[in-house]
């Protein structure tokens, strides 16, 4: 029996994950050259524990499966670098020596609320916990931002490469599921949360060019 040919959002899905897998490669990068985390800590403990849980523990459809399993070790790097440049910058505001504890708590929290919605409310592919915690990270690249007042562990290629995954994924969730109110299709909490994704990744974009251009540097040049 021959196996069943791909379909067009598992196509769609590839660059999409390639695209993500680019972004944090590039965050890996950008942050070991300014010493600064490219990722914001609580967006960091949704992603990995959601690539955990659907990359090992109830693995996805191929070739989603592969990719989660991707993504995850390389969150581990990114943990490690929050966890090597990030006291700094957490202790100026916060008790000195609750870093550690507050990344735990995080990772903990984050892990638990993504398992329990995959459990208790039957998000069997991951769907609505993969979009709310990347709605929650478009959202917290641009608090990061906002927040440092500068573009320390940042780059616009990696705000590009986040925005053309969002687009891409946000193609193959509307083509494997169209929009509501079609039987099966999407409901209006899954429409904001795919298409509030590219807005704000497509805001931070803006934000970060803007940012770059104050501090007198090239947008396009620094990687």
């Amino acid at each position: 029996m021959e196996p069943a040919s791909p379909t067009f959002d598992q196509l769609v899905a590839i660059p999409g994950g390639l695209a993500w897998l680019l972004c944090y490669v590039l965050i890996l990068r950008r942050a070991a050259l300014d010493r600064a985390p490219g990722m914001p800590l609580v967006a960091l403990a949704a992603n990995i524990s959601w690539e955990f849980i659907f990359g090992f523990l109830d693995p996805d459809d191929p070739p989603m499966d592969t990719i989660n399993q991707v993504w995850f070790f390389v969150d581990v790097a990114l943990v490690w670098q929050a966890l090597r440049y990030g006291r700094a910058e957490f202790e100026a505001r916060w008790p000195r020596g609750s870093y550690l504890p507050m990344v735990a708590l995080c990772l903990a929290l984050a892990f638990g609320m993504v398992l329990g919605v995959h459990r208790e409310f039957g998000d069997d592919d991951g769907r609505y916990t993969a979009w709310g915690g990347n709605l929650l990270m478009s959202a917290l690249f641009i608090q990061m931002l906002l927040q440092r007042g500068s573009s320390a562990g940042q780059s616009v290629w990696i705000a590009l490469s986040k925005l053309v995954g969002t687009a891409c994924f946000d193609l193959a969730q509307f083509t494997k599921t169209p929009s509501w109110p079609a039987e099966g299709g999407l409901g209006p909490l899954m429409t904001v949360m795919y298409l509030g994704c590219l807005v704000l990744d497509a805001l931070y974009l803006w934000l970060l060019v803007r940012q770059l251009r104050r501090e007198g540097r090239s947008p396009w040049r620094r990687i």
